[in-house]
């Protein structure tokens, strides 16, 4: 292989911005993490990007248990108005279900996380080098 391509091991994170694999490397022994297509993180860096995408995972399932839940309702009241009583029941438990974990979830989103300190050096953010 030719010019400045340096193929190192994969360690076990995917890019915030790309979902791509994401090989170590140092700079000054200082850790940095890159892509495959250039995304760079300092640590402080990949640490904001990885609080802010678990957030935000968590967010949209508790947004789809309560559309689950809300469409359950639906079907339930048009299983009801069709006379499907058994239908009617297996979407009421379904909805009860969406309704629980939605709660739960809730629960997991309002406890206090240990987020990232806000990073004082803007180089270390996100960039394609």
């Amino acid at each position: 292989m030719e010019g400045e391509f340096e193929l190192n091991p994969p360690v076990n994170l995917t890019c915030p911005e790309c979902g791509g694999a994401m090989k170590e490397t140092a700079v000054d022994s200082l850790p940095y993490y890159t892509c495959h297509i250039g995304h760079r993180f300092g640590v402080d860096a990949m640490d904001e990007a990885q609080f802010r995408m678990m957030e935000q995972a968590l967010e949209v399932a508790l947004r789809v248990l309560n559309e689950r839940a809300a469409l359950c309702g639906r079907l339930v009241a048009s299983a009801n108005g069709k006379g499907h009583s058994l239908t009617a029941r297996r979407w009421e438990e379904a909805g009860r279900e969406a309704r629980q974990r939605a709660e739960l979830l809730v629960q997991v989103l309002r406890q206090d996380w240990t987020h990232p300190p806000p990073d004082p050096d803007e180089e270390s953010k996100t960039g394609c080098s």
